[in-house]
């Protein structure tokens, strides 16, 4: 077995937003996987010309291969209905939406919600 104390923490990607998306950068959006193909997504963004999101099936950005799940990951993720400002440090909490990390690296919600203006949150999973 190896020695596994020398090892160093993941190192943190930036998570490639589709383009009518940008960061929250007081949170960031990042990907990480460790030497066990654990990955870890952390996200946070909002749209770019501050509006709401629209409803319906949505992709919001793209893992690269070697990133992907085995299969679809479904989870819930936090919502605020208000616009960010570089000012807050946390977003308000509004309820959660159910999203999707696909098998082709898609991060999707179904969303029936059309007052969302920030979407965050966090999810791990074995890649592939």
């Amino acid at each position: 077995m190896a020695n596994k104390a020398n090892v160093s923490a993941p190192q943190e990607i930036l998570f490639p937003l589709l383009a009518e998306y940008k960061t929250y950068e007081a949170l960031g959006n990042s990907y990480s996987k460790n030497d066990n193909n654990f990955v870890v997504i952390k996200f946070n963004f909002v749209r770019i010309d501050g509006g709401v999101f629209p409803t319906g099936v949505i992709g919001y950005a793209v893992l690269p291969k070697g990133f992907r799940p085995t299969s679809n990951i479904y989870f819930s993720a936090p919502y605020s209905t208000t616009l960010m400002t570089s000012e807050q440090l946390r977003p308000t909490f509004d309820g959660t939406v159910g999203c999707c990390i696909r098998t082709d690296g898609y991060l999707t919600t179904n969303l029936s919600t059309s007052n969302i203006k920030t979407l965050f949150g966090s999810v791990g999973f074995y890649g592939q």
